[in-house]
């Protein structure tokens, strides 16, 4: 069932070895999904195809008015294994002593 408001990017990335790797970046309402070809979480068939926002291994998302990380690092648990506030990283929050060197 398609949902409304789902946009997926479709790209590749390389890493410094070589080894290339489809990742979709997929924007679904609040939340922005980083999917990559052989990597799921916990509660999703494998056979599920990128692009959904279902089978991401990093969210970053809006709760609550907070903006947040959200890591399944581990495909055998449940519950996200980090969820990072991203709070301490607004521009408001850089100590005045450290404006200097911009």
């Amino acid at each position: 069932m398609a949902r409304p408001n789902l946009f997926a990017l479709h790209h590749k990335i390389t890493g410094d070895d070589g080894t290339s790797r489809k990742l979709v970046t997929v924007i679904d309402g609040n939340s922005i999904s980083v999917e990559a070809e052989g990597y799921n979480n916990c509660n999703i068939d494998d056979e599920c195809e990128l692009g959904t926002g279902i089978t991401a291994p990093v969210m970053i998302e809006a709760w609550e008015g907070e903006l947040r990380v959200i890591v399944w690092g581990d495909i055998n648990q449940e519950d996200p294994t980090h969820i990072i506030s991203l709070e301490g990283a607004r521009k408001s929050e850089r100590n005045d002593d450290d404006n200097e060197s911009f």
